[in-house]
């Protein structure tokens, strides 16, 4: 049933009707109805099963009341669209494929490959249309491809089109017509099933399998470009945020513009949104409307085609004449001519580096650091729309924070009145790589009290958002309080309730030298093995070289022993190079999820490479352990993965995290029982010494720091907060699976210090049921009943 894509079903038998609400996973739930009951059912129901309802709920229209369908899980359709959008992809790959093996020698151009893109999206979207039976297609032979180029030609507006590769490649391109003929039918196929296609259908793995005959390199377009299709969820999402200020724009004036417009999520959605301008209007005059009113440009020809016909399929069977330019948007002022004449600027730019020509950009553009394609993008463009204009973008979540791009926020925040800034962990995209956010807003002066939308959806919750639009976590913030942020800083770490109690407190940078590791020369050492050895050897100096390797945090890496005389050093580190007790923190995050930090203990100095940040304590500072301990702590990985991405640890980071007020014998103790935990597990099977059983490693580790937190002294409800920040994280660096800090079911706000102590755990309730038993003698029972008695007053 589900890969029917209908939301609900009615299953028929002698005896009455079973209504079925339909999930990705199948049939959910049911109402059963007797057949003299279901006219009555049906009728109070009419409202709720009306297309437009189902539709509006999908899109997560505002006032859809989409949970009051019973019924409807907005779960379904992006089940149905993946599952269609791969079959789909697979059939694409195959005739690129083939069309690719037959015409290999001739695919090291531009042109030749934007004619590949162009004949198989041309003869599929001759397909879908006879399959979904538009007018002048139900008959059309797909077999013959110069009427096939004919008739999509004058669909698409170019009529001067022809079937490509002339007489010799004519059989692959008639191979290419039979496969797509034959493959069954495309009625069902969508505009989101197209997305899946775009990101995952790639010319160079469809035609990149073995046996293929040698030829010139392919020339490749798409590695030039940031392909990620944005899902359909998010773009739904912020539609319905952005709705409420689009409403604001008289219909005439709602020209939605897209750069780097890819698949044409936006203005796909778009068109649906627009589409009820005027609920009077036919079908004609509403195609015109929307004709009129979105406007793409795009560099990548095979994104265009789909995007024509995720477009066609949403507007059919209306002509496909839509105003998407091919080209590039950094030419000149492109960017800032085509902002001013839009109302409605949406927009998933790509993340690429790239060098751009600065001289052609238009009066009035933000100034910017960066050399990412889409924060040029947003400094070419925002300024440069009207007032009262709104925006929706997806920007990596490096640009809330960047140094590169804090003159484009404070300008940001000086111009719009942002209404929601959304965080998103990298499992958003199809394929995970980048941590991502969205920013919505209107364009006009803040007021003072303006306050925007603050949400965030992290990778165990991702699921929820995509099915019904759930959010991790969100709060109500004063716009005011990033534009008097340091560097207009747009990132609201989360734990912020802790960050602030600890406003106050010392750093690690006031007690001890951060820096990275020096760089080697790596050619050096290639040109020259001899500059590095397994073992010592006389004049060499012992290194910790690489971070990669499954050791834990009471060891170090494998280490080798260099000739720094004859192996180079591209930058140095920390000095003296070695011989200081230090702390080495992998630069590289020790994992995607919030244990961060894998801190490694060298009280020998080793020297360290540039994969490792050294933190050295200065005079009078805490030891190495009890730093070590900290760095370690719930509260250090806490503190890192609140306040950096996942890409690299910044030193100016682990500066910045927060250190207890304390005292030399508060710094013994942590010591104690960071030793204890490192004697533990190092030695596991160690035996008990003068009486005394030592602890297996999870307990010690668990006193350490239980230790380190009693320290910082956080209030319960905080520090409760901090520790369930990892419920269901793996922790690394240890040769044991390490549980939660408290069980799932255990409600009260107690520190964890206490937790753990014996004296609680003697105080439950159980342990003192069983401790004191109930009074059973008569006499005892009287005299307690008398007493009762008198303190009632009887």
């Amino acid at each position: 049933m589900t890969g029917l894509g209908a939301p609900t079903v009615f299953a028929c038998s002698s005896s009455g009707v079973d209504w079925w609400a339909i999930g990705p996973e199948g049939p959910k739930t049911k109402r059963e109805f007797r057949w003299q009951e279901i006219s009555a059912a049906i009728g109070a129901a009419r409202e709720t099963l009306s297309p437009s309802r189902i539709y509006a709920s999908k899109l997560r229209k505002p006032g859809s009341h989409s949970d009051q369908l019973w019924f409807f899980d907005a779960g379904l359709m992006p089940a149905v669209e993946k599952s269609r959008g791969e079959a789909l992809t697979r059939l694409v790959e195959r005739v690129i494929g083939g069309l690719a093996h037959a015409l290999a020698p001739r695919l090291n151009s531009r042109q030749a490959q934007e004619d590949v893109y162009r004949t198989v999206f041309w003869l599929l979207a001759a397909k879908i249309l006879q399959n979904k039976g538009v007018d002048n297609f139900v008959r059309l032979n797909l077999l013959d491809v110069d009427e096939v180029f004919a008739r999509i030609g004058k669909h698409h507006g170019e009529t001067s089109r022809f079937p490509p590769f002339g007489k010799t490649g004519r059989p692959a391109v008639d191979a290419a017509a039979e496969l797509i003929a034959n493959c069954g039918s495309l009625a069902d196929v969508t505009s989101e099933s197209l997305a899946h296609v775009y990101e995952n259908a790639l010319i160079d793995s469809a035609a990149g399998r073995k046996h293929q005959p040698k030829a010139p390199k392919q020339y490749d377009i798409r590695k030039e470009l940031g392909i990620h299709s944005t899902p359909s969820a998010l773009v739904n999402h912020m539609l319905s945020q952005l709705w409420p200020l689009i409403e604001q724009i008289a219909p005439e004036d709602r020209h939605v513009f897209e750069p780097a417009c890819g698949h044409a999520p936006f203005l796909t959605a778009a068109m649906r949104w627009l589409r009820d301008w005027d609920a009077h209007a036919d079908a004609g005059v509403q195609h015109r409307y929307l004709k009129a009113h979105l406007h793409g440009i795009e560099k990548d020809p095979f994104a265009i085609e789909i995007a024509k016909l995720r477009l066609l399929l949403a507007d059919a069977p209306h002509g496909n004449r839509w105003d998407i330019t091919q080209g590039d948007m950094f030419t000149g002022t492109v960017l800032a001519d085509r902002a001013k004449d839009a109302r409605i600027f949406l927009a998933n730019p790509p993340y690429e580096r790239a060098d751009f020509v600065t001289g052609g950009r238009a009066r009035g553009a933000a100034k910017t650091k960066s050399r990412r394609k889409v924060d040029e993008v947003l400094a070419r463009a925002l300024p440069n729309l009207p007032v009262g204009s709104v925006m929706g973008v997806v920007v990596p979540q490096g640009f809330l924070r960047s140094a590169e791009t804090r003159e484009l926020r404070c300008r940001l925040l000086a111009d719009w009145s942002l209404s929601e800034i959304a965080t998103f962990e990298d499992r958003l995209f199809e394929h995970p790589d980048q941590e991502t956010a969205i920013l919505l807003g209107r364009r006009e002066a803040p007021s003072s009290s303006h306050t925007l939308q603050y949400r965030r959806v992290r990778n165990i919750g991702m699921l929820a958002f995509k099915e019904r639009l759930a959010f991790s976590a969100e709060s109500r913030v004063p716009q005011s309080r990033f534009a008097s942020a340091e560097a207009c800083n747009l990132a609201l770490p989360e734990l912020e309730g802790i960050w602030r109690f600890l406003l106050n407190a010392p750093v690690l940078g006031d007690v001890a030298t951060i820096a990275k590791g020096l760089e080697l020369d790596e050619e050096s050492i290639e040109r020259n093995p001899a500059a590095e050895s397994l073992k010592p050897k006389p004049g060499f100096e012992e290194v910790v070289r690489r971070a990669e390797g499954n050791y834990g945090i009471h060891e170090l890496p494998e280490v080798t022993w260099v000739d720094f005389r004859r192996a180079k050093i591209r930058r140095t580190g920390p000095e003296p190079r070695s011989g200081v007790p230090q702390v080495l923190v992998n630069y590289a995050p020790a994992g995607r999820d919030r244990w961060r930090l894998r801190a490694l203990l060298d009280e020998k100095g080793r020297v360290a490479t540039r994969r490792f940040l050294v933190v050295r304590p200065k005079r009078n500072a805490p030891p190495v352990l009890f730093l070590w301990a900290v760095l370690n702590s719930p509260l250090g990985n806490a503190f890192v993965a609140a306040h950096s991405g996942k890409q690299d640890i910044p030193a100016r980071v682990v500066r910045q995290m927060p250190l207890p007020k304390v005292d030399a014998f508060k710094w013994a103790s942590v010591c104690h029982f960071a030793d204890e935990y490192l004697r533990a597990v190092r030695s596991p099977t160690a035996a008990p010494l003068y009486g005394h059983t030592p602890p297996d490693a999870t307990s010690a580790l668990r006193r350490m720091d239980a230790e380190v937190l009693r320290l910082y002294d956080l209030p319960p409800r905080l520090e409760r907060e901090l520790l369930d920040y990892f419920r269901g994280e793996k922790r690394k660096g240890l040769p044991f699976v390490f549980p939660d800090y408290f069980p799932r079911d255990f409600n009260p706000y107690v520190h964890l210090h206490e937790f753990i102590a014996e004296t609680y755990a003697q105080s439950s309730a159980g342990v003192l049921s069983r401790s004191f038993q109930p009074v059973r003698s008569e006499a005892a029972l009287a005299a307690l009943s008398r007493a009762e008695k008198l303190a009632a007053g009887e």
